[in-house]
């Protein structure tokens, strides 16, 4: 039984998560207090936040297929391709090789825009859950 106000906004967003996900029902503890009983809370197994692994997963699903391939060469790639793409000036990953490897593979200069500036509002999304 869902409760009011806060309870219930927490225990919809459980129930949304785990239809969303696929994954079920997870188990959780519904106590009930106070003299008519009429204030519940629901306590889940774990300490994680069901609504911002919510949240993050749908910025993942909306992301374009672009976006998708970017991420996936930057963190599948095998070590040859990221030895290419590595900059020894700030140890990490170069932006511009990146452009110029799909510019070489027949990426617009206004594909690669925008999917870029379609990453940096997911980064900043991300890290305001």
């Amino acid at each position: 039984m869902a409760g009011r106000g806060k309870s219930a906004v927490e225990y919809d967003w459980l129930v949304v998560y785990n239809l969303a996900s696929g994954q079920g029902e997870i188990s959780y503890q519904e106590y009930s207090s106070g003299p008519d009983n009429d204030k519940h809370e629901f306590v889940l197994p774990s300490k994680s936040n069901q609504e911002k692994r919510f949240l993050k997963k749908e910025l993942v699903e909306n992301l374009s297929i672009e976006a998708k391939d970017i991420i996936h060469l930057i963190f599948n790639s095998p070590s040859e391709i990221l030895a290419m793409l590595e900059t020894k000036t700030y140890d990490g990953i170069s932006k511009r090789k990146i452009k110029k490897m799909l510019r070489g593979n027949g990426w617009s200069k206004l594909q690669i825009q925008k999917t870029f500036f379609e990453l940096n509002q997911f980064i900043t999304e991300l890290e305001r859950i």
